[in-house]
């Protein structure tokens, strides 16, 4: 039975729960965290859960593609633009991130 895009469960493992909705196909999602041959991703571009765990892989199909990075321009949410501005300006404000830059 053919669905369309992928199934996302709530954990890594095989027994967790199943999401309502599938991550649909071509949807841009970036690593969160990796476990064997399953990912931890967060929702880029597309629909789908924000957040999951999914197969990278079946035996005869790849399910996720790997994508350069940084992104093509005009591939995110302006959402999440907004958040990695916000995380890189925590990031660079920190005492230990600024020491370094100041003795360059």
């Amino acid at each position: 039975e053919e669905r369309g895009g992928i199934l996302v469960r709530e954990g890594a493992k095989l027994e967790s729960a199943k999401c309502s909705e599938r991550l649909s196909t071509g949807a841009l999602v970036e690593e969160v965290a990796k476990q064997g041959d399953r990912l931890m991703y967060r929702l880029l571009q597309g629909t789908g859960p924000e957040t999951g765990w999914v197969a990278i892989e079946l035996p005869d199909k790849e399910l996720l593609v790997p994508e350069p990075m940084p992104p093509k321009p005009g591939s995110l949410k302006v959402d999440r633009v907004w958040q990695l501005q916000e995380a890189l300006i925590e990031l660079l404000s920190k005492p230990k991130v600024q020491k370094p830059m100041q003795e360059l």
